[in-house]
């Protein structure tokens, strides 16, 4: 009887953090999600990115986001801490300090910067 307690604690256990795992993952991503339209002057000031110059960012709950330049579309998987958003390709990852200020997220550090309007 005392396994099977224990089993079940455990599978009780378990199950919980679940759910804090997802609510921990929406403090930060789910701010971003949604298509964000910028003007092209994202610069990361010698990092080559594929998606450095975007004109688009469309975030996903799923934690993929979908880069727009030059009329070609970009798929990463991203993670946000309180202050760096992390894109991750296939080889490379990047990590870029973030901002969101109601309909403006602000890419880069303060004197390479790009500005981002919400489109939805």
């Amino acid at each position: 009887m005392k396994k099977l307690s224990l089993t079940f604690a455990t599978i009780l256990t378990c199950l919980s953090l679940v759910p804090l795992s997802g609510c921990m993952r929406s403090i930060y991503e789910g701010k971003a999600v949604g298509v964000w339209e910028g003007d092209g002057s994202l610069n990361l000031s010698g990092i080559t990115a594929p998606f450095e110059h975007a004109t688009q960012l469309e975030f996903h709950s799923d934690g993929t986001v979908e880069a727009t330049v030059d009329g070609q579309e970009f798929s990463f998987r991203y993670s946000m801490t309180d202050d760096t958003l992390t894109i991750n390709g296939e080889e490379e990852s990047w990590g870029l300090l973030y901002e969101i200020k109601g309909d403006t997220l602000t890419l880069g550090s303060s004197d390479h910067a790009a500005a981002f309007t919400k489109a939805d």
